[in-house]
């Protein structure tokens, strides 16, 4: 239920371009979650250097690897065809 997430973070390519007004625009994320929604810009990277440049960022990390849930979707084809059937692009013949 979307009343369960706390914060949707977009990273990578999605957080360095996509905003979250246009992410429920194209229908990536549902509209309850754009309040929710974060862009993070290339989290891995900023990640890797913060930690590399402080070493009691480890423990945190391992910590909050620990409470992280990760969806793959890549790979769900059913979430895959649900996606395609709700994106709300105009229809070819209008």
């Amino acid at each position: 239920s979307l009343n369960k997430i706390d914060l949707l973070c977009l990273s990578g390519g999605f957080g360095t371009f996509l905003r979250p007004y246009s992410a429920v625009k194209t229908g990536l994320i549902p509209f309850e979650l754009e309040p929710k929604c974060v862009f993070c810009g290339n989290a891995a990277l900023t990640g890797a250097a913060m930690t590399a440049l402080d070493d009691t960022l480890v423990s945190t990390c391992t910590d909050l690897s620990k409470k992280i849930i990760s969806y793959d979707f890549e790979n769900n084809e059913i979430w895959l065809d649900e996606y395609l059937n709700h994106i709300p692009f105009p229809h070819p013949n209008t």
